[in-house]
Parts: C-alpha cells; sequence; structure tokens
C-alpha cells in the first residue's frame, strides 16, 4: 500500500500596511495591534520631547557683564585702572556646572605681534587680551566664550 503524504496549506496571505511612506509588511498580525504599537511610539517620542524641553529651558552659558559691557578697556584713559575677572554662568540640564570652566588668558601687544598665554591681565602692559571660558561639561564642551580686555595708556 502506498502510504498518502499530506501536504499542509500554509496561509501566505500577506497584509500590506503603509503610514506615510514606510509599508510594513504584517503576517497575520491584527490592525489593532498595529495601531496600538504606532500609538504607543508616537506617545513615547513626544513625552521625551516634552521631557528634555523641561529640564533643559533654563540653561545658559554666558559671560558676566560689568554694566551691560563684556569686554573692557582699562587704563590710564578709561574709567576702569584694573581688571576684575567676573566669570561666566553656566547651567546645564538644570544643574549650575559653573565649576567645569577653565580660564586661560592669551595677550598680544598690537595686531602684528602674535599671540602668547599669560598668567593673568597686566593693567600695567598696553595691548589686547583675550580671556576665554572653555567648559569641560558635556553640553558646552564645544563652546568658547572670549572676553577682550584692552589696556590703554599704562607703561610698554
Amino acid at each position: 500500500m502506498q502510504k498518502m503524504q499530506q501536504v499542509k496549506a500554509v496561509h501566505s496571505a500577506k497584509q500590506t500596511y503603509q503610514v506615510g511612506k514606510l509599508k510594513i509588511n504584517a503576517r497575520g498580525k491584527s490592525p489593532f495591534l498595529l495601531i496600538v504599537t504606532l500609538a504607543c511610539l508616537v506617545f513615547g517620542i513626544l513625552v521625551g520631547g516634552l521631557s528634555l524641553h523641561v529640564l533643559t529651558q533654563n540653561d545658559c552659558f554666558y559671560m558676566v557683564a560689568n554694566n551691560g559691557q563684556v569686554d573692557w578697556e582699562i587704563g590710564a584713559e578709561s574709567s576702569h585702572m584694573t581688571y576684575e575677572e567676573l566669570g561666566v554662568k553656566c547651567v546645564s540640564f538644570g544643574q549650575d556646572v559653573t565649576d567645569s570652566i577653565t580660564i586661560k588668558y592669551l595677550y598680544r601687544e598690537d595686531i602684528h605681534h602674535d599671540i602668547q598665554e599669560v598668567s593673568g591681565v597686566n593693567p600695567d602692559k598696553v595691548g589686547f587680551y583675550y580671556v576665554v571660558y572653555t567648559s569641560s561639561n558635556i553640553k558646552y564642551r564645544t563652546v568658547q566664550l572670549v572676553r577682550n580686555v584692552i589696556v590703554v595708556g599704562g607703561e610698554q
């Protein structure tokens, strides 16, 4: 006797859903499950974006100003005789990270001279000083703020 082989029929009808330009093939999945999954994804993205906005709404990285001016002119011919370091304010993700700021002082005698690093602003040495503020914080690590300090009318 011959054995009859049974052939199982496989249901291979694929349903295709199109959302915008995205095509989704579903094998036997219910459209309700797909809609719930997409709704949860959209809800998660919206809640995440809103949370990030609320968390970072007060973030800043700016130089503290003196009477509205961030740049200084000091010396015999100006209103200031000394340089006072005012610093910066830095807030990242709602936390004050001002302690992550490093300060570098650069000096050049005039536009024809090279810039050199110095230990601070010398009010007795005429020239251009650049106070460079950088942060090691992940949000502001690529940002530099530069305060220009011009010393006039002092000793050479």
